[in-house]
This record gives structure tokens, sequence and C-alpha cells, in this order.
């Protein structure tokens, strides 16, 4: 396939991995790709080290830095926006991409915009994963059977107003999208789910059924694999990470509403102003117009504490 992909990276404090990394990118089976990377302000060595790299690979590009530091959100929403490509994948600074992640992806992708006929809608694809330990020992094969994932591989735009079900780093996206969803606000809970949410509004998503990469775990991680137990019930956690989810459902409201369907529009209202309602009516709404979340221990806490 004769296409181009642009891969952006986000990078801060990425020393220990990053040259791992970029050898991944190496490897790959599909040789047309550039790297875009925006480095959030480093205090260790990685700002030398990309440097280093882009020295010698004219397909690595280091974005300026003028703005500072900007947090994962904004960094991301930087070099997103410094692509040019038709087809833009994400990637997280301490992963490891399997060799044939970009040549899959951009068949899947590409197979899924062809459906439209020539209408080239907004479109995103994302693929399972390994997760791994931060020495790239197996914790499990599958990122979406561990978090119970299963039914949410065509997932409707309810299920996603309430919780985010892919990494952005398994994803690709095509311009259709990106020029539907730059720039990405402060009120998003994180990129990646900011892109998912408009690609299920306006346009396909499509899985790939089979993990593309190892997505390690450290301790460090920006994000890594959703953890929470039955005790963020009871420490806020969980009633803090629902009100970011509202914030960001009023977001897409405020830009979109002129563009969404009744149906949706409608949805993301009343996900955005739940609060204002007492509890049972709440319980009521969220239930009437499908709003909940994968698996029913996760469905009993959103429903007793929304």
């Amino acid at each position: 396939m004769d296409f181009f992909v642009d891969i952006c990276l986000a990078t801060y404090n990425g020393e220990s991995y990053i040259e791992e990394f970029y050898s991944s990118l190496v490897q790959q089976s599909h040789k047309k790709w550039s790297l875009l990377i925006r480095d959030d302000m480093s205090i260790d060595s990685t700002l030398s080290i990309i440097k280093k790299i882009s020295a010698h690979d004219s397909r690595v590009h280091l974005a300026n830095s003028d703005y500072g530091n900007l947090g994962i959100i904004g960094n991301f929403s930087k070099v997103i926006s410094s692509s040019t490509s038709e087809y833009v994948m994400l990637a997280d600074q301490d992963d490891i991409w399997y060799p044939d992640k970009v040549e899959t992806a951009l068949k899947a992708i590409r197979s899924l915009e062809q459906l439209n006929y020539g209408h080239i809608a907004p479109t995103l694809v994302f693929s399972d994963l390994n997760v791994v330990d931060a020495n790239l020992n197996l914790i499990h094969p599958s990122f979406i059977h561990m978090l119970g994932f299963e039914n949410l591989t065509k997932p409707f735009f309810s299920q996603l107003l309430t919780q985010n079900i892919a990494p952005g780093c398994t994803m690709i996206v095509n311009r259709s999208l990106l020029d539907l969803a730059l720039p990405i606000p402060k009120e998003a809970v994180m990129h990646d789910w900011w892109l998912i949410l408009v690609a299920s509004l306006f346009g396909r998503i499509g899985y790939i059924d089979k993990p593309t990469m190892a997505y390690r775990q450290h301790g460090k991680n920006n994000i890594g694999v959703p953890s929470w137990n039955v005790f963020d019930f009871f420490n806020g956690e969980y009633k803090k990470r629902l009100h970011e989810s509202q914030i960001q459902a009023s977001a897409i409201v405020s830009r979109y509403s002129n563009k969404m369907n009744v149906q949706d529009l409608v949805k993301s209202n009343v996900f955005a102003n739940l609060s204002l309602n007492p509890r049972l009516f709440r319980q009521i709404l969220a239930y009437k117009h499908g709003l909940k979340k994968s698996g029913f221990i996760r469905n009993v806490g959103f429903y007793l504490l929304m």
C-alpha cells in the first residue's frame, strides 16, 4: 500500500524506553511513515536522545516546545495538529510495536473507508494489545478481555460517553476525523477518548481483533491500564472520574450541537446534566437513554454514585 502514515508521539521523561520504542518502528513492514514528536519539557535525557535519533533518521521530526509544559492532552493535541498526512497513528514512548502494526492498521482503516463508496467519513480503528510489565513479561494477552470490554468492540455513542475503551496507542485515524476533532479541548478527559467519541458521532469505528503491540506497565505510566477497585467508590475517585466525563460531554455539545443528530444530542445533554436532578431521577434518565458502563460491578457503581 502506497500510503503515508504520520506517527504522533508526545514525550515526557521517557529516557528509559524511547530508544526501544523507536527500534520497533524501524522494524515495521510498512516503511512509509514519519515520526512526529513533541517533548513536554522533559527534565531527563529524553530530548537529547530524540535529537540523536532524528539526526540519523530523516523520518523523525521534533516539534518545538514553545508553548511550554502542556500536560498529556495538550501535548498530544499539539503534535497531532502538526501532522499533514491522510492517516495518523498515536504512540506512547514506552511501548513496543509489533512489526506489522502499521501495515495492519492501514489495511483496516482503508477497508472501512471503502465501505462508504467514495465518501471518506471520519474513521477510527483500534486494536487489542498485549499487556506487559516493565521488562516485557506478559501480564495478560488481551487488554480487551482483561477489562471485560469484549462487547464494546463495536461501541455505541451512549456507551462511549461514560467510558473509554481503547488506548490511543492502538488507534489509527484519518484526516476527515482530525479535521472535525481538532483541536482537542481542555475539557476532554483524554485525547484518545475525545477522538473515539467524535468518530462515533460522525463516522465509523473499526476493531482489529488481535494484539498489535506490547503495552508496557511500569508504575510511571501517564495512563496505563485503568485500575480501580471497590474502594474507589468511597474515596471520591469514582465520582471525580464521572464528573470529568460529564464535563467532556458538555464540551461535545458545545462544539457539535449544530451537527449532531437529535438522539445523540439528547443523550449528551442528559449525561452532562445528570447531577442537576434528584438521584432517583438521574438513575431513571440514565437507564432510559442507555447510559451505562461495561460489566455488573461498574454499572452498580455508576448507578449508585451518579
